[in-house]
């Protein structure tokens, strides 16, 4: 148990279903084919990075040469253009190199776990702060009455406090704080579906320090989810459980 690497998806995953768990961390079975929500995901945040390789050159040719050099095919582009054409105007309304994008942070907790924080972006906002962005793939509202829910306000702005985003942002930045001893003062997210301006938010010390406690709190909680006995969970994703046709409960089928 000493060498796991603590994540706030590892920790939701004990805590949602210690059999999911199970069949994922402790029997390591292998998942054939990916869903393709999380094949959108992987090549979409790929492309975003290879933009940047590109940018300096001309920006309006990024595009094209981040597809073309990563061999997105014709049927992904026409799926998802959308999300390539707003990150362009994104990146030509902000005109910021990014000060660190697609890294791996870790750090080590009061019980001596190590986690792991996989950040997309972190911007420059001053000599000492920081700002750290992270690209969604999936579709943010902009529907006033859904907010609670879809985290956007009708204005664009994000409705954050409320959000399930939160913590994981807030995750990020207490690991990348202890990591890069840069300190972080704002939080962001990019729907890339349908947005191209930045929704961010200030935060605090204290927050982030009160996250980091909770975040070490539900370990503790995963760790012992993890002793046994390892019972399926109903919950909300069971359809699109990766190991549903394992599930006793069947319910993914229904």
């Amino acid at each position: 148990m000493s060498n796991i690497i603590w994540s706030i998806s590892r920790i939701g995953a004990w805590l949602e279903c210690p059999l999911k768990a199970k069949y994922k961390y402790i029997d390591k079975l292998y998942v054939e084919m990916p869903s393709e929500a999380l094949e959108k995901g992987k090549k979409l945040h790929d492309y975003y990075d290879k933009f940047y390789d590109f940018y300096e050159e001309d920006i309006y040719d990024a595009e094209e040469k981040a597809i073309n050099y990563l061999g997105i095919d014709e049927e992904f582009q026409k799926k998802y253009m959308m999300h390539a054409l707003n990150f362009r105007e994104f990146v030509i309304l902000n005109d910021v190199i990014p000060h660190k994008r697609e890294s791996k942070y870790y750090a080590t907790d009061i019980d001596g776990d190590k986690w792991i924080g996989i950040i997309d972006r972190v911007d420059k906002i001053d000599d000492e702060f920081v700002k750290i962005i992270d690209y969604k793939t999936s579709e943010g509202s902009l529907n006033e009455v859904s907010k609670n829910k879809r985290i956007m306000k009708a204005d664009g702005s994000l409705f954050i406090e409320t959000s399930n985003y939160l913590p994981q942002l807030l995750l990020y930045a207490k690991i990348y704080e202890l990591a890069e001893k840069e300190k972080v003062k704002e939080v962001g997210i990019l729907f890339t579906s349908n947005q191209k301006e930045l929704s961010s938010k200030e935060i605090t010390q204290e927050e982030i320090d009160k996250n980091w406690e909770e975040m070490v709190e539900k370990k503790r909680q995963a760790k012992e989810a993890m002793k046994g006995p390892y019972e399926p969970k109903l919950g909300k994703y069971c359809f699109w459980c990766e190991y549903k046709d394992k599930c006793p409960l069947k319910v993914g089928f229904k």
